[in-house]
């Protein structure tokens, strides 16, 4: 594999380009100039994409992707076994009831109910991601014990001392409303109850990788130091136990998935909506490896139990 250098190199290629060597050289470091729209030749012997009927509302090219990268019902790197190994401290049963912040497609919240036989409201800010949720757990007939309903992160409402756990996964790094956020999980655990964070947070410096990765964000939040969650936490009434950076784990499984598409792009076709949302999200997430490898961007691990001691913070 050829190893790029800093600069943003440009290779001006005249005519179609295959679609396999536009990954990869977004992948290395490359920024491709091309002159026409990338559509899969009608020639050849590839694998094609077929629908025997047609799209719902909610299967978009991009939803469809995110399958494929990261594992039916998913929307991230390596969440089902991410999810099994952030919970299983928890102790779940078919007693326990837990909340879900950043749900994504509910993929997390079906495999919780599936396995540990919790009952699971799922929340997710992102309008589209929350409509494929609802859909994608009632057609696994678990819309009532794995429900996906949309959120307003900047003005978090949840129930007070409404659950046995609690987990948000790379959910708060956009808002700007963090504190609040925080505090009404805080106020939503029962007793004994257990929050677990996951999320980007900075590195000791910010330069240009974790610029360009916050442009392609568009969040309106500013990503907080792993200390800055550690004292919120704390200042919560909650007793922080862990603190941990998994960087290490969310690279891997970033790279596994991408790796594994990219091994068989060349025997799938896409039409042009599919070519280009490819082409997007390959420049999305080439942008977040960059940051995680310069050190700017990292992701933390933090789990918390309540002391029932918890401040109550509504008007914050």
């Amino acid at each position: 594999m050829a190893i790029a250098d800093n600069s943003q190199r440009k290779l001006k290629l005249a005519g179609k380009v295959p679609l396999g060597m536009r990954l990869k050289a977004w992948w290395d470091g490359y920024e491709l100039e091309v002159h026409r729209r990338l559509v899969a030749d009608d020639s050849g012997s590839g694998h094609e994409v077929r629908y025997e009927r047609e799209r719902l509302a909610w299967e978009t090219p991009r939803i469809e992707l995110a399958q494929q990268l990261w594992g039916q019902g998913f929307n991230s790197p390596g969440e089902a076994e991410q999810t099994r190994d952030l919970v299983k401290p928890v102790g779940l049963d078919e007693s326990m009831s837990v909340l879900e912040i950043g749900a994504g497609l509910g993929g997390s919240a079906r495999l919780i109910a599936q396995e540990f036989g919790s009952w699971v409201t799922a929340l997710e800010p992102n309008a589209g991601l929350a409509q494929a949720g609802a859909a994608l757990s009632e057609m696994s007939g678990l819309s009532r014990k794995a429900s996906v309903t949309g959120c307003d992160m900047e003005n978090l409402e949840i129930k007070r001392a409404g659950y046995d756990c609690i987990l948000a996964r790379q959910a708060l790094f956009a808002v700007d409303n963090k504190l609040g956020a925080l505090a009404a999980m805080a106020n939503g655990l029962k007793a004994k109850g257990q929050l677990i964070i996951t999320d980007f947070v900075k590195g000791e410096t910010a330069g240009r990788a974790f610029q360009q990765w916050r442009n392609a964000e568009a969040s309106k939040g500013e990503p907080w130091s792993p200390e800055d969650y550690a004292d919120t936490i704390k200042e919560l009434g909650l007793d922080l136990r862990v603190a941990a950076d998994v960087t290490a784990d969310y690279r891997a499984a970033l790279v596994e998935g991408w790796s594994g598409f990219m091994a068989d792009v060349g025997k799938q076709k896409f039409d042009a909506d599919q070519a280009q949302t490819v082409k997007e999200e390959a420049e999305f997430w080439s942008l977040r490896k960059a940051a995680l490898d310069s050190g700017e961007l990292r992701i933390y691990r933090f789990h918390a139990l309540s002391t029932r001691a918890n401040k109550l913070l509504s008007d914050w």
